[in-house]
C-alpha cells in the first residue's frame, strides 16, 4: 500500500484533560504517516497550552499554530487546511476520540476506490457523564450506497442522509481546493457550508463499515468553539450556499432546499430565543417560496415543507412537534416498583423515557434496547444500562416500545407476550 500522508486538523479551544485523549488517540493510530495540525483558538486555558507544547516537543507529526484572536471552530479549520500537506485530510474536534482504525480503514477505502469523500458513524456521548445518548449513521438504500456513489444517485432527501459535521470524514485535499470550498467563519453551523458543498462536488462517495462508529463525538461541553450558537447563523449558511449553487441542477438546487428545512426544523424545535426563532421561520417560508422544485413532492420532508407553505405567520406548529411524547402513566399501571422495564428505541421518545424514568427516583430497574445493538454494556447519560436486543427477548420482562413500528416488531409471531409489551407513547 502507497502510504500517503493523511492531514488531520483539529481546532483547539480551552479543551483541557480531554485534549490529551483526542491527541493520542490520532497519534497512536494504525496508519501512522500523518500530520496533526492543532490550531489553537486564542485559548485563555494554560493547561490546553501546556498538553500542546507537550505533544509537540515528542512527536514531530504534531504541529502547531497558535492564533491571537478568537476565530471559531470554521477560521481554525481554515488556517489548518491552508497549511495542510496530506493527500487526504480530516477535520477532528479537539474533545472527541477516534477508534485507533479509523484513518487506516478510511484511506484504504479511500484509495482503493480513488474517493472524494469517505463518511463513517459516530457514537454521541454526554460530555460530562460520557453517557450514550445516540449513533449518527449514515442512511443506508441497498443497491446505491454499499459501493461508490454520488449524491444525484439519493434524490432529493440526498443531503440528510449524513450528519454536516466534518469529523467523520475522510477527504481528498485537492478535490476541496479544485472546489474552492472552505468553512464558514461563524460562530456556528460553520460546517454545514463546506459539507454540503464537499456532497454536492463529490463524484465518488463511499461509507466506511457502514453503521459501525468509528468516532466518539462528544456532546454539550461548556468551553466547546461553538458554544455560542445562533438560530439565525443557519440563516447565514443557506443564504451563501443559495447563491453558490444558483447555477447547479433544479435537483441539486432542491437538495439544498430540503437540507434547510431539514436543519431548520430541529433549530426551530430546540432553540430558546424566541425573536431568532420567528427570523429563520420566515427565512424558510420565503426560501421555500423562491426555491420550491416539484421533485420535493418524492421527499420525505415534503410534509413538513407543506407545514410551512399553510403556516407561514406562525411556527406554533411546531411546539406540537416538540412535546414530549411518552408518559410514565403507562408504566405505574402494569409495573410494580423494583422490576425491571427495558426501554427498546432510543431515539426521543426513548431519551424522553429514560429521563422521566430517571427523574421519577430510579424506582425501576431501567435498561436500554436499541436496535442497532451499539454500545451493549454502556451506560446513558442517566445510568441505563444498553443491553443486546436478543438478550431483550429473553427473560419475559416488561419492554417499553417507544414507537408503533416497534410495537408491532415486538408483537409480531409472539416475540414477547403482548402483556409485556408497554406503551411508551402517545
Amino acid at each position: 500500500m502507497n502510504n500517503s500522508l493523511v492531514s488531520v486538523v483539529m481546532p483547539v479551544y480551552n479543551t483541557g484533560e480531554l485534549l490529551n485523549e483526542s491527541i493520542g488517540n490520532i497519534l497512536n493510530q494504525t496508519y501512522t504517516n500523518i500530520e496533526l495540525l492543532c490550531v489553537d483558538d486564542a485559548s485563555d486555558d494554560a493547561l490546553t497550552k501546556d498538553i500542546l507544547n507537550g505533544y509537540a516537543e515528542h512527536d514531530d507529526r504534531v504541529k502547531l499554530t497558535f492564533l491571537d484572536e478568537n476565530v471559531g471552530a470554521g477560521g481554525a479549520r481554515n488556517v489548518g487546511l491552508k497549511k495542510a500537506k496530506g493527500k487526504y485530510i480530516l477535520f477532528f474536534d479537539s474533545d472527541d476520540s477516534a477508534n485507533y482504525e479509523m484513518i487506516e480503514k478510511m484511506y484504504i477505502l479511500s484509495e482503493e476506490h480513488q474517493l472524494d469523500m469517505c463518511v463513517c458513524a459516530a457514537i454521541v456521548v454526554d460530555s460530562d457523564t460520557d453517557g450514550y445518548i445516540g449513533v449518527v449513521i449514515p442512511t443506508n438504500i441497498a443497491g446505491v450506497t454499499d459501493k461508490v456513489f454520488s449524491l444525484d444517485e439519493l434524490g432529493i432527501d440526498g443531503l440528510t442522509y449524513w450528519n454536516p459535521a466534518p469529523w467523520n470524514k475522510l477527504i481528498r485535499t485537492e478535490f476541496i481546493l479544485e472546489n474552492k470550498i472552505e468553512f464558514q467563519e461563524i460562530p456556528s453551523c460553520n460546517d454545514v457550508y463546506f459539507s454540503t458543498l464537499c456532497a454536492l462536488n463529490a463524484k465518488k462517495i463511499m461509507y466506511c463499515e457502514n453503521g459501525n462508529p468509528l468516532v466518539k463525538y462528544r456532546s454539550g461541553r461548556k468551553n466547546q468553539i461553538t458554544e455560542n450558537k445562533k438560530v439565525t447563523n443557519l440563516k447565514v449558511v443557506f443564504e451563501t450556499l443559495f447563491d453558490r449553487v444558483s447555477s447547479f441542477s433544479e435537483m441539486e438546487k432542491g437538495q439544498v432546499l430540503v437540507e434547510f428545512v431539514h436543519l431548520a426544523e430541529s433549530e426551530l424545535k430546540y432553540a430558546a430565543d424566541s425573536s431568532e426563532k420567528e427570523l429563520l421561520y420566515q427565512n424558510v417560508c420565503d426560501y421555500i417560496t423562491q426555491h420550491y422544485v416539484k421533485a420535493i413532492a418524492e421527499s420525505n420532508k415534503y410534509k413538513i415543507v407543506q407545514s410551512f407553505i399553510n403556516n407561514p405567520n406562525s411556527y406554533n406548529w411546531l411546539k406540537d412537534e416538540n412535546e414530549c411524547n411518552v408518559t410514565l402513566e403507562h408504566i405505574q399501571k402494569k409495573v410494580s416498583k423494583g422490576e425491571t422495564i427495558i426501554i427498546w428505541g432510543y431515539g426521543k421518545n426513548g431519551t424522553d423515557l429514560d429521563r422521566l424514568l430517571y427523574e421519577d427516583g430510579n424506582e425501576y430497574e431501567v435498561l436500554i434496547a436499541d436496535n442497532k445493538n451499539i454500545m451493549v454494556g454502556g451506560k446513558t447519560k442517566y445510568g441505563s444500562i444498553i443491553i443486546s436486543t436478543s438478550e431483550a427477548l429473553s427473560g419475559g420482562r416488561y419492554i417499553a416500545a417507544t414507537n408503533r413500528e416497534i410495537r408491532e416488531f415486538l408483537e409480531d409471531q409472539g416475540r414477547v407476550a403482548q402483556e409485556r409489551i408497554i406503551k411508551g407513547y402517545k
